[in-house]
């Protein structure tokens, strides 16, 4: 996997340096072939830019609160597409798929439902686990999964509405903890079991109560992953009209 990722990162150096290089000769040239190597620079930082698309990063808004507190309505992020292998581009075939997704792992996939949407989860049940949810509590094969008090969390919803919820860290199996959130006042609605087949998922929302997901509508087959969620590049308050500044190059955990 590795020489695939340095192969790509050198061939877009080098179509950089190709792209640099044709802008520096349309400015010494004379006015009359300037043009040729504007469109000749053009088409190779085209090139480049759908080669990091494509197998290295893609950027993705949040545009619903179900990550939150991990990830805030108005986030940019970056997702890593060459995490779980290399695919065929735009097929759902793997060339190279040695690198399994983890619990924990925040993912993007298409929805499969709708192939044409794209959500955002935490990985809470791999291939042959048995996952649960009752009483507000995760079960993964049968043991209750801790969860501990952290504080609270208030966060405006859509509608610029106060959400008052108690904030948890979570520590699934094998996996580093992170923060969700309930709502003290929704309904505890106990769903499960659920035994997740080979070369499928079983994802959640961190905000647990506010949250389309595998309790819902099923699991995640390992073709419609897209990538693993890396880090936020930058952030805007979609309801205050302002930049977060202080979630610029944040990584997601």
């Amino acid at each position: 996997m590795d020489w695939i990722v340095l192969l790509i990162a050198i061939v877009v150096v080098a179509a950089t340096w190709l792209a640099v290089d044709r802008i520096a000769r349309a400015l010494r040239r004379p006015d009359r072939h300037k043009s040729f190597d504007w469109i000749e620079a053009l088409l190779v930082a085209g090139m480049i830019a759908l080669a990091i698309r494509t197998f290295l990063v893609e950027p993705f808004r949040i545009p619903s609160g179900s990550m939150i507190p991990t990830l805030l309505v108005g986030d940019y992020i970056f997702v890593n597409k060459h995490s779980y292998g290399l695919r065929v581009p735009f097929t759902d075939t793997w060339l190279l798929d040695d690198h399994q997704p983890q619990r924990g792992e925040v993912i993007v996939f298409r929805y499969p439902r709708e192939p044409d949407k794209d959500f955002i989860k935490r990985i809470v049940g791999l291939p042959g686990d048995t996952v649960e949810y009752r009483n507000k509590r995760v079960y993964v094969n049968g043991q209750e999964v801790g969860a501990n008090p952290s504080g609270h969390f208030r966060y405006l919803d859509h509608y610029g509405r106060p959400i008052d919820t108690a904030s948890f860290q979570e520590a699934l199996p094998e996996a580093a903890p992170h923060t969700l959130i309930l709502n003290p006042k929704a309904f505890a609605d106990d769903r499960g079991p659920f035994h997740v087949p080979p070369d499928h998922f079983f994802v959640m929302g961190d905000n647990r109560d506010d949250s389309n997901d595998s309790r819902y509508w099923g699991f995640v087959p390992k073709a419609n992953l897209i990538g693993r969620a890396e880090m936020v590049g930058w952030s805007w308050d979609h309801l205050d009209g302002g930049l977060r500044t202080d979630r610029f190059f944040v990584p997601i955990k």
